[in-house]
């Protein structure tokens, strides 16, 4: 079984996947997350490494507010993640660190749930943070 979440300071996004296919996607408060980690020690765990990226980028239109904006948020997201990793590793779970996914493929099946349901076989209902965790846990490289 592979769990992939995708770090976020409210609720991350969670997948199941289990021989290839989505049986659950989920978004867990990190209490939450910690719970459901208990319940699923032998998971392999792939999280998206929202470190392997080092810099906030200047987003054209963006006031210097709301990028500081944005710059606070990836911080708290980073903070997230390292705490999800120390909770992963405390109960000697198997990690799978993986760098953000990109190309037009994810940033669309990300965006569009129609399409993102069309390439993994996926009926239920998702929202990006979903999305982007089961995308991470179908196509990471090994």
């Amino acid at each position: 079984m592979i769990i992939s979440i995708d770090p976020d300071l409210v609720k991350s996004g969670v997948a199941v996947i289990q021989d290839g296919k989505i049986q659950a996607l989920l978004a867990l408060s990190f209490y939450d997350l910690t719970q459901f980690i208990e319940q699923h020690p032998t998971a392999l765990y792939v999280i998206e490494n929202v470190e392997y990226d080092k810099t906030t980028y200047i987003r054209p239109g963006l006031s210097r507010a709301a990028m500081n904006k944005v710059a606070q948020n990836v911080g708290q997201v980073k903070g997230t993640h390292r705490q999800i990793l120390n909770w992963l590793e405390a109960k000697g779970c198997q990690v799978k660190r993986v760098a953000p996914l990109k190309g037009p493929v994810k940033q669309r099946a990300k965006k569009d749930a129609k399409y993102f349901n069309k390439i993994t076989g996926w009926t239920g209902s998702s929202n990006e943070d979903k999305r982007d965790a089961a995308l991470l846990g179908l196509f990471f490289q090994t």
